[in-house]
């Protein structure tokens, strides 16, 4: 680190205060760069990068050396650097002495303490260390002298210790003493030292000792006292407990490693900081056990209850390796000896120790530690090795020197009650153990990066400490099968590591323990020592060269290079550099350990006579390639290559380096030649062979005398490697199921069969979500599980019940493998379902659970025993059987070993809540063992498909508990992530696993990688099963194309379309140039097409043909590519196209012709009609969004693969209007009849963005321009653009562009904006790039015939869409999944763009009004959604398009401005976030976390996230966006001067819980809070998940009050209790202070109140008393439009209560009179010229006065004001009778023809519908007035008239299907009456109705919602749930409003239940 600053301060040209330090400088860049051998020319400039003169020099010397750099040997380049570090060093120094003041440049100083390494420059030398251990207090208090050697002048000391114990937030270390003395020579203590500060670091874990005065250097005492509590973790030392005779006892163990040794004591706690140890442990009596890692010298009595035990002086060692035992054990007694006098023993609980548990296990080490003497040519250095089996370990084990621990399963051993298995583990363990004695910590690593030097030589020579103690195992049989694969596995993918990686923070630290350290390091020791050896295996320079290297660095440190150059030594003696056959071992082991993965090595023919033998990097396919690193040598290796060819030959040998090829001499003649490479397996990389030498060693082996001439290595190697190549994609699946076929024809060894039962499983686990399939291909193997349960024996030894037919032995030689055997083919037989295993298991069980315990399995089958029946189907007796296990697991008296097999076996269950529960119990300490529990969650639970889904359903619940619970188990997070995420295979689970992880990277801890890696497993399994399921069911489809999802691997770059538009005959034609890049070599594209139009059965979309084209280097495309198949995939609207060969990565070209129809529909291109001076006219127009630009072109149809389009369309001169997104560039004349538009290239742009219109319209003309140059239209049929209808849409799209360049601070960057008005369109309008379509009354306004609201309309629309422009198209979301980032956006910015282009209008004012209102009406039941939900089917995209994407999204906006800008609202933090967004992600796509990160940095600009006020904003925005609903936000007294406020989850009263949804945030929500205090100031307080807030308030002040969320602007509720809400209506009861409310907060108080009325938390009662307070002096026209809407809500809720509705409006009537007359609308309704003028809106205020007035008028006919509706009749008659003279005013048309049509139904009535009907029908009736008149027509109260109307809707002739679902859904059905002819309309039509709407995307959930949701009585309840039973699957996205509608119903039966009564008495105490 700290060269590392230098070197970037001297690049910087900081100025230096000392220009003498310029020598340091220059010394540390020559001291870092100096091993020369490992430098290439780049590297060496680092030297030169000074500012001194001498650089000159350097430049000059190095300029002359880089040229011939790579031809120098060693030696020379080291002599080189050598001159040039002294020449630099001379410089600077002369420079220093001649001029004290030169301007010389150093780097900024950086505190000592803040570097995570401690300064080389003070060395321990010794501890004297003396330690009190208070078990019954659980506490332990220390003191030491450190001796410490200075080097240099100092005036700070560090040492580690690390005071908060990670797993508690209580005070762990207290230091309560320190001191520094100076030693004299006689290491006496001579000057005391006065420190000046000493205070923690903890973020290094360093305690700091500034000194007063310097100290020189020499040596040192450090003193130190403490104090700590023992803590119940996993590491440090920490207490734990276990039952023993009832007994609840306590036991004292350690983990040092890595950085735990400071928990315990203040220490230097670096790897390289050895130093001897002298120790004093007091323990209380009653532990007589005390252990160290020295031998105690002597103990002493202290008094009656406590004992002191000094040891021997220690070794020199590092802190990681102490270990400390306490505890009430037992130890193997008397100690076994070693021939060298090395005293062993195995302690633990008495219990196992007393029944020779600890036989084995000590024998072992006695033998093992006599053995490593002879290999590593050292005696062991101790006199003493105690292993000690402890109740709870994070690990498996822990090499502590002379003191190792274990798990109790690692170490004691039960001969009669333990399988061979527990053996084997026992045996490999302390192997590995003792290994590390030697290698570790006799010779240990300098620093962690290194670690894998000791795991992975640990794990290398552990196999052969297990051969030489059991050598009739013949143990390396296993080998490969375990290390190398175990490490395949992880080292497949880009998340895997280098085995050398730098590292620095703890977590990068701990994530070094894992298989890459452990597993890669032993197989690529296995490499070492094949290539070490050469072909004569008897050699032994491997070992020579590690003896050498113990030898030389015994009791120190050392690193990888330096045993690198003890192997180089051996390999290369006697040899000359230049020699042919010298190999530099040091650059030979860098390409192994210093880059990640490993090589394929590809052999193939070369030639008649050779083959050619080359090496690429291996990765699983579909491996992730975000996360990938850089190489330093480019992922290629120095690979060695064992080989034979043939029969007779020999091994030969030869190196494959790196970027260069082998040629192999092979005659290809001879037809039955073949060759093997990589021999015994030992290399670590896979062979490849081509197929023709892959038939050839097949052919070969496919003799059972050849087969077996196969090693046990080979064989087991060959099958993994061909799984391995599948999982590449560069062999087919078909290649590894005739590999196992060939196998099992002759083989019956152990290892290999263990093998193809891996791969057959693996295969299984692959496909485990395809259940049917997955039962399948296990049956395909049950004849081989059943021959190899009768050939091994198994049946006959597992029907056993006695002794009679005892299993081999291992003390015959192989008996060790044929017990094993015997166990597979049970374990194989019992799991693929062979009867007779499984009925021999069951009996077995029931025989051992019948009789208590008595008849218990043999050991080595109770495993398969009770795997067998917890796997079966469940019932009841399975659920006894488990609760039986788990008895016996929580039995005291089981051993370890048991516990683990019974916890395997409980997890196989097949049921959920025994699974759920079992998980909740490992959260259980006192029943589940810390250490145990993690396991049991992450690999027994886990183990199944269901159990993965429980697991995973659990962790998401509970990952806090989980981390809380388990922060220490260090070795257990890995396997818990890994094993709980790794083998699922879905896209939807990676997706949510991903978004639920994506907040919680950072706290994983060395948790990270294990995710990262299984990531990449999982990726890895979706890859697999894409590209091999179809190989494993040959009649399934490739699974490529199964997904819904594109693969990421072809990319589109640019379009090059043509299209012909053919719209006299309906047809189009079309020609395309696809350009894309393929980054991952692949044999079949997909692009999408839907070639079936849903509204037709004809065929749709008809590729005539294609191509596919590589560009070559000249950037020219190749002629076409073989296509092996083309065929259409209509279930994901694929068109795949198969290649004859494989796609290699580069860029391509796609070639498209097709023809089509030109359909009638609503979306892709379609035709519709309208009619102009009495001619019908075709117009063509379009709609993307989110699935139809398939319909149109083969494309690349999701929103992330945004490119560049280029168009030409060719259109009838008929239709002169062509547009598509972008300009016009030229036209050109095709013949009389056709014209050809070629249009500017569009920006990169996703296609559902793409847009058509081809019409007869006129535009606005001249254009419009923006300030910036943007031309601006509004387009549409020519009568309402020549009326003017095109103005004002056209000006406000000007103003508005302007306004929001400068909202979103970016430019509009096209061109030019079209607006069309179409006559169908589904949606309101489509926010197309630069086309925008719309609905004829959301762009159209006629300033004479249109009404305001029309106005406001068209306004909010072009807002919205406009918004979309930036928020959505400039960047765009990556998946659907975040449609909300597009439609909330739009929804929120559309009112700024409204009040901007309005302002007179003041419309923020509607905006909780309109937005908030709308999303709680969705999200007020349990049939809501989160704002971002997964999806995939076409239905759950479109079902996305309703008010939790636009109006909640919206709402949370609004939200998100308040705590974003805060009190002060003036700032802009919220803009300034969105800005920053914008511009990073503009013509790129996002997802919502990162628009989230944007306002956490702007929200947290300056401040630390330890700071009070910080806040993490994308965890606040999760919980409003991950999770569905709202809160209500309670306030009540807490005590008389405090307000308490809490959260709760708001439902519907009686909001059906069947289909609710668990939440990640248990529906708890980080709440912005804004109140006010009486007259007070507005503050702000966070209300955060599962807590409270106390806010100080005066209760005795009797008129105080509060107010919360100001402005309503909180997307939630309050709920004052009724002492604080009685209060603020005192308040508010008085004119001066109600006009304090803002218009928002007096709605929203409205709203509120009437949900909690919903929600049965407030009476009716109170709901009428806000109305009649807030009527006293309400003006405003929101808050009375509120009032209204409360009014009419409980109108409809007790509408089928005919006599109380009326009653209800009649107690109304009077409020609407006299509105009707206060705003004095009643003047405004009667005149009929202009001389009574409405308000208008060029006043500021007049809009919403004019507005108000309309709202007067409405209300007062609506609720029956005689004079009100004797007006609207009279005008009515006065228009109908003139035909259409004394038409009404615009504004109040509406109200005249609803009032009339509202009327008791008469001839005349009848009559006035029928005018009506005509008027809708006539062709030069506006759209705006045509919406205004169905809506009036289906409020007649004539079922037979409103079933004639509504069969009109199903002819198109008479009504738009546009408008038809909105008229059956929103106008017939909205009326008692009307909703229930609605209803009977549907049952006895829907077949029809679902056919001709399928496509009108936006209009069937309204359709369904309106028709259902106003129901309130059970019995339309039950009616419409049988009616829609056998429904629901093709509902499609309707579903979702069906389920919605239903909970609304729910609730208005609960609402009438609990309040119609209150409105009965309310409405009788009124009277008539």
């Amino acid at each position: 680190m700290e060269t590392e600053g230098i070197a970037l301060g001297l690049v910087e040209n900081e100025e230096l205060e000392n220009p003498e330090e310029d020598a340091t400088v220059a010394v540390a860049h020559y001291q870092v760069q100096q091993d020369s051998n490992n430098l290439d020319s780049d590297q060496v400039s680092v030297v030169m990068e000074t500012p001194t003169s001498s650089g000159n020099i350097f430049r000059l010397m190095f300029e002359a050396a880089k040229k011939t750099w790579s031809t120098f040997t060693r030696d020379t380049k080291r002599a080189i650097l050598a001159i040039m570090g002294l020449t630099l060093v001379l410089a600077i120094v002369v420079i220093a002495t001649v001029s004290k003041s030169a301007s010389i440049k150093r780097p900024k100083a950086m505190t000592i303490w803040e570097d995570i390494r401690l300064p080389t420059t003070v060395v321990p030398t010794h501890y004297d260390v003396k330690l009190k251990i208070d078990m019954t207090n659980e506490r332990f208090t220390g003191s030491e002298d450190v001796h410490v050697e200075i080097t240099e002048t100092t005036s700070v000391l560090l040492v580690h210790i690390n005071n908060v114990h990670s797993k508690t937030q209580g005070y762990e270390m207290n230091v309560t003493d320190h001191s520094v003395h100076r030693l004299n020579d006689k290491g006496e203590t001579s000057d005391t030292f006065s420190v000046e500060h000493a205070f923690p670091y903890s973020k290094n874990n360093f305690f700091v000792m500034k000194m007063e005065k310097d100290l020189e250097p020499g040596n040192y005492k450090l003193y130190f006292e403490w104090e700590s509590r023992l803590v119940r973790g996993l590491d440090g030392i920490y207490i734990s407990s276990y039952e023993e005779d009832g007994v609840q006892k306590k036991v004292l163990a350690s983990q040092m490693e890595p950085l735990a040794a400071r928990k315990v004591m203040p220490c230097f706690d670096e790897p390289n900081f050895k130093a001897n140890f002298s120790m004093e442990i007091t323990a209380e009596k009653i532990y007589p056990v005390v252990l160290w890692n020295m031998p105690v010298k002597n103990e002493t009595d202290v008094d009656t209850d406590w004992k002191k035990y000094t040891f021997d002086t220690s070794v020199k060692m590092s802190t990681y390796l102490l270990a400390f035992v306490v505890a009430d054990f037992k130890c193997t007694d008397p100690p076994l000896e070693t021939t060298n006098g090395v005293k062993v023993r195995t302690c633990g609980r008495k219990g196992p120790v007393t029944d020779g548990e600890d036989t084995y296990s000590a024998e072992i080490t006695k033998t093992i530690i006599e053995e490593y003497e002879k290999f590593y040519g050292t005696k062991f250095p101790l006199r003493k090795i105690d292993s000690v089996a402890v109740p709870d370990f994070s690990a498996g084990a822990m090499e502590n020197w002379g003191l190792i621990l274990y798990r109790e399963t690692a170490l004691l051993y039960n001969e009669e009650k333990d399988t061979y298995s527990n053996k084997a583990r026992v045996n490999t363990v302390v192997a590995h153990e003792l290994a590390h004695q030697w290698f570790g910590n006799l010779v240990t690593m300098k620093w962690w990066n290194d670690l894998w030097l000791n795991e992975g030589f640990a794990s290398y020579v552990e196999w052969i400490g297990t051969d030489k103690s059991e050598p009739n195992w013949h143990y390396f049989d296993f080998q490969t099968y375990s290390d190398k694969s175990r490490a395949f596995a992880i080292d497949s993918y880009t998340s895997s590591r280098p085995t050398s990686i730098a590292v620095s923070k703890p977590d990068d630290i701990t994530a070094q323990f894992d298989s890459i350290s452990y597993s890669k390091g032993s197989a690529m020791l296995v490499q070492a020592k094949m290539f070490m050896d050469g072909t004569d295996k008897d050699t032994e320079n491997f070992e020579n060269a590690i003896r050498n290297y113990v030898m030389k660095y015994q009791f120190s440190n050392a690193e990888q290079s330096e045993l690198y150059e003890e192997l180089n030594k051996v390999y290369n003696e006697g040899k000359e550099e230049t020699a042919e056959d010298y190999m530099d071992i040091v650059e030979v082991m860098n390409t192994w350990t210093l880059q990640m993965n490993f090589p394929v090595v590809d052999v193939r023919r070369y030639d008649d006579n050779h083959v050619v033998i080359s090496q690429r990097r291996f990765l699983i396919s579909d491996s992730d390639s975000s996360g990938d690193k850089d190489s330093p040598y480019g992922y290629q290796w120095y690979v060695p290559i064992e080989y034979k060819i043939g029969d007779a030959g020999d091994i030969e040998f030869r190196w494959l380096k790196p970027h260069s090829t082998v040629l192999v001499p092979f005659d290809f003649a001879d037809k039955d030649n073949f060759l093997r490479l990589n021999m015994n397996s030992a290399g670590y990389y896979v062979v490849n062979y081509s197929h023709d030498l892959k038939t050839r060693l097949n052919n070969y082996l496919d003799n059972e005398e050849n087969y077996k001439k196969l090693t046990t290595s080979e064989a087991q190697g060959m099958m993994y490697d061909t799984f391995l190549l599948i999982s590449e994609g560069s062999k087919p699946m078909s290649e590894g199921l005739n590999l196992i076929d060939l196998m099992l024809k002759y083989e019956d060894r152990l290892v290999p069969l263990k093998e193809i039962s891996r791969q057959i499983s693996g295969v299984s686990k692959h496909i485990s979500e395809n259940e049917g399939l997955n039962k399948k291909w296990k049956n395909r193997y049950q004849k081989v599980a059943a021959d190899l349960y009768t050939s091994t024996e198994a049946s006959k030894y597992f029907k056993s019940t006695g002794k009679e037919e005892e299993l081999p032995k291992d003390e015959d030689d192989g008996g060790f493998q044929k017990r094993l055997k015997v166990v597979f083919a049970v374990n194989m037989a019992c799991g693929y379902g062979v009867q007779e295993c499984v009925d021999t298991a069951t009996a077995k069980f029931d025989a051992w659970n019948k009789n208590t315990g008595e008849n218990e399995p043999k050991a080595e089958f109770k495993a398969t025993v009770m795997n067998t029946v917890m796997s079966k189907d469940v019932t009841d007796d399975v659920k006894e059987q488990w609760a039986a296990l788990w008895g016996l697991y929580t039995n005291p008296a089981t051993s370890a070993s048991a516990k683990q097999t019974i916890y395997y076996a409980l997890g196989l269950i097949q049921d959920e809540d025994t699974l759920l529960k079992f998980s909740e119990y490992c959260l259980d300490s006192t029943l589940v063992r810390p250490s145990d529990a993690l396991y049991i969650l992450g690999r027994s639970i886990a183990q199944t498909r269901l159990g993965r889904h429980v697991s995973w359903k659990f962790l998401t619940n509970n990952w806090s508990r989980i981390t809380q619970e388990f922060t220490d188990a260090l070795f257990a997070v890995d396997a818990y992530i890994a094993g709980v995420l790794s083998d699922f295979s879905e896209k939807q689970d990676l997706d949510d696993i991903e978004e639920f992880f994506a907040d919680k990277l950072d706290s994983l801890g060395p948790g990270r990688a294990a995710y990262e890696s299984a990531l990449q497993s999982i990726r890895g399994n979706i890859a697999w099963r894409k590209e091999h399921e179809a190989a494993v069911e040959e009649a399934a489809v490739p699974s490529i194309w199964e997904d819904i999802r594109l693969p990421t691997t072809v990319v589109p770059t640019h379009y090059d379309v043509k299209l012909k538009i053919d719209m006299t005959n309906e047809l189009f034609t079309g020609s395309e140039d696809v350009f894309v890049e393929v980054l991952e070599r692949t044999s079949v594209l997909l692009v999408h097409i839907n070639n079936v139009h849903s509204d037709t059965e004809g065929y749709e979309m008809n590729v005539t043909a294609h191509s596919v084209h590589l560009q070559n280097d000249q950037g020219e495309y190749t002629e076409a590519l073989t296509v092996k198949e083309a065929l259409v995939y209509p279930e994901n609207n694929y068109y795949v196209i198969k290649m004859e060969e494989d796609l290699e990565p580069g860029n391509y070209k796609l070639y498209f012709e097709w023809e089509s129809r030109l359909v009638r529909g609503l979306d892709g291109i379609y035709i519709s009609s309208y009619e102009e001076d009495g001619v019908q006219k075709k117009v063509l127009a379009s709609q993307m969004e989110p699935l139809a630009a398939r319909k149109v072109m083969p494309c690349f149809d999701e929103p992330n693969f945004k490119a560049n389009f280029s168009m030409e369309i060719t259109a009838e001169k008929i239709y002169p209007v062509v547009l598509w997104n972008m300009p016009v560039k030229n036209e050109t004349d095709v013949d009389t009849d056709w014209k050809k538009y070629t249009f500017d290239t569009s920006v990169k742009m996703s296609t559902y963005l793409l847009a058509f219109v081809v019409a007869d319209f006129k535009c606005t003309d001249p254009p419009l321009e923006t300030t910036n140059g943007v031309k601006v239209r509004t387009c549409g049929r020519k009568g309402p653009v020549d009326d003017g209808e095109d103005t004002y849409s056209a000006k406000k799209t000007k103003t508005i562009i302007e306004e929001y360049e400068t909202f979103y601070g970016t430019k509009f960057p096209l061109p030019k904006i079209d607006s069309v008005a179409v006559p169908d369109f589904s949606a309101g309008a489509m926010e197309n790039w630069g086309l925008i379509l719309y609905r004829e009354t959301a762009l159209l306004y006629n300033e004479e015939k249109d009404t305001y609201s029309n106005k406001a309309r068209v306004n909010t629309v072009v807002a919205h869409e406009l918004a979309h422009q930036w928020f959505g198209n400039l960047v765009t979301m990556k998946w659907w999944n975040d449609l909300w980032l597009n439609e909330g956006f739009a929804s929120y910015v559309e009112w700024i763009g409204t009040d901007k282009s309005e302002p007179n209008w003041h419309y923020f004012d509607f905006q909780t009004y309109s937005d908030k209102s709308r999303a709680f009406a969705i999200d007020s039941y349990t049939s809501s959604r989160p704002t971002s939900i997964a999806v995939s089917k076409p239905d759950d995209i479109n079902a996305q398009f309703d008010s939790i994407s636009y109006s909640k999204g919206s709402a949370m906006l609004v939200q998100a401005k308040i705590f974003m800008d805060g009190t002060g609202k003036d700032t802009e933090n919220f803009e300034d976030a969105i800005r920053n967004y914008v511009k990073k992600y503009q013509f790129s796509n996002a997802e919502q976390s990162e628009l989230y990160e944007e306002l956490n940095k702007v929200y947290n600009e300056g401040k630390e996230e330890t700071a009070e006020d910080y806040m993490n904003i994308v965890e606040v925005m999760n919980t409003w966006t991950l999770q569905m609903n709202f809160p209500v936000v309670d306030v009540r007294r807490y005590d008389d001067n405090h307000v308490v406020i809490s959260q709760r989850r708001f439902l519907i009263s009686d909001s059906d819980s069947s289909g609710d949804k668990d939440s990640p945030y248990g529906y708890q929500w980080y709440v912005p809070i804004e109140y006010k205090i009486g007259d007070g100031g507005v503050q702000f307080v966070w209300l955060k998940p599962n807590s409270t807030e106390l806010i100080e308030f005066n209760f005795t002040d009797t008129a105080n009050i509060l107010r919360l969320n100001l402005n309503s602007a909180g997307y939630y509720i309050v709920n004052f209790n009724y002492d604080l809400n009685t209060r603020l209506l005192n308040y508010l009861d008085n004119p001066a202070n109600y006009k304090k409310l803002t218009t928002s907060e007096a709605q929203g108080m409205m709203y509120d109140t009437f949900l909690l009325i919903s929600e049965g938390s407030k009476p009716m009662s109170e709901g009428l008393n806000l109305i009649d307070l807030m009527l006293k002096y309400e003006d405003r026209l929101v808050p009375l439009k509120e009032i209204s809407r409360q009014i009419s809500g409980v109108s409809k809720h007790i509408s089928e209560n005919e006599g109380l509705n009326k009653k209800w409006k009649n107690r109304y009537q009077k409020v609407a009179a006299d509105l009707y007359t206060s705003t004095e609308a009643v003047k405004y309704f009667k005149s009929s010229g202009v001389e009574e003028e409405l308000p208008k809106d060029e006043d500021d205020g007049g809009f919403q006065k004019r507005l108000k007035v309309v709202f007067a008028v409405n209300m007062a006919c609506g609720y029956g004001v005689q004079e009100c509706v004797e007006t609207a009749t009279a005008k009515f008659d006065a228009w109908n009778k003139t035909s259409g003279e004394n038409e009404p005013k615009a504004e109040f048309k509406a109200t005249v023809m609803n009032t009339v049509m509202s009327k008791d139904v008469t001839d005349d009535v009848k009559e006035q519908w029928a005018a009506l009907w005509g008027l809708y029908t006539n062709p030069a009736t506006s759209a705006s007035a045509k919406q205004t008149i169905y809506y009036a027509l289906g409020l007649i109260q004539d079922e037979d008239t409103l079933l004639k109307f509504s069969e009109y809707c199903l002819d198109s002739t008479l009504v738009r299907p546009s408008d038809a679902l909105y008229i059956l859904g929103r106008s017939i059905a909205q009326t008692r009456l009307g909703r229930h002819v609605s209803w009977k309309f549907l049952t006895d039509n829907w077949g029809r109705i679902t056919e001709e709407f399928t496509d009108a995307l936006f209009a069937v959930d309204a359709y369904i919602a309106g028709v259902l949701s106003d129901f309130s009585e059970k019995q339309d309840l039950d009616a419409i749930e049988e009616f829609f039973a056998d429904k629901l699957d093709s509902l499609g996205p309707g579903r979702a409003a069906y389920e919605s509608a239903l909970q609304s119903i729910r609730g208005n039966i609960a609402w009438r239940k609990e309040h119609e009564a209150a409105v009965e008495e309310a409405v009788a105490n009124l009277g008539d």
